[in-house]
């Protein structure tokens, strides 16, 4: 084994004295566990290809990255700790909102590393991105960006939310009670096919989607918001006819 390897024994050992775990074999068991977790699920490698002779062995420069998770990932007694239920397969990665949190907890032990001089910051950016690529973070976070949109969308346009039925006719009988006689329906506004056509072509990662989605919301928020005047007008053409019998 060269200079530049780190065997799994010896993270494990790291591990332990960090976290003052029972250095037995129920703690080396989680160890080994965990760390097929990062080879095959974040490094994306498959654990017979670390393997030199019995020992599995970790370049150098990733080994202080791998104890920091590790030392993590086995500490379920902390407090708001995600990264035990990331190992423990218990994140819902498709919630946009925990990928986001878990990535800025993932980032700080991997940063960690870089910080107290054990590897260096190429090693470090790999790392960092290929937990975005296995929680899909960017996405994830554009995705909380788009909703915080929406609803300052909806916050700055209440006023021009029309909770008055237009057009219905309600009928008002001598003892009170009313009915509708007739029911309007709202018309859906609806995009041409050849607009949406023009809007999808060339079109074709994700990124690519998010950021139109997120210019049609810039520029329908402003619209909004410069529409979103109350006018006499607007409550004059809020109302419904009543009929008397």
């Amino acid at each position: 084994m060269g200079k530049s390897m780190v065997t799994a024994a010896k993270i494990y050992e790291q591990v332990i004295e960090m976290t003052g775990f029972a250095d037995d074999d129920s703690t080396k068991r989680k160890l080994r566990n965990k760390m097929t977790f990062l080879l095959e699920q974040v490094a994306l490698r498959r654990v017979s290809e670390f393997k030199q002779g019995r020992d599995i062995v970790i370049p150098r420069n990733d080994a202080p990255i791998i104890r920091n998770l590790l030392a993590l990932a086995i500490d379920d007694g902390e407090e708001g700790n995600m990264i035990v239920d990331w190992f423990n397969g218990n994140i819902d990665t498709n919630d946009a909102q925990e990928c986001v949190l878990l990535y800025m907890q993932l980032g700080e032990p991997i940063m960690r590393a870089e910080m107290m001089g054990e590897t260096d910051s190429v090693t470090v950016d790999e790392w960092k991105a290929s937990i975005r690529g296995v929680l899909n973070y960017d996405m994830a976070d554009r995705t909380l960006k788009m909703k915080r949109k929406l609803e300052e969308f909806r916050a700055k346009t209440l006023v021009m939310s029309n909770t008055v039925r237009n057009g219905d006719v309600i009928v008002g009988c001598e003892d009170g009670s009313r009915y509708y006689g007739m029911v309007s329906e709202k018309p859906i506004k609806h995009l041409s096919e050849e607009l949406i056509h023009k809007i999808l072509d060339g079109l074709y990662l994700q990124e690519d989607y998010f950021d139109v989605l997120n210019q049609l919301m810039d520029r329908m928020m402003a619209d909004a918001e410069s529409k979103a005047v109350p006018t006499i007008e607007t409550y004059i053409n809020s109302y419904y006819i009543l009929l008397y019998i």
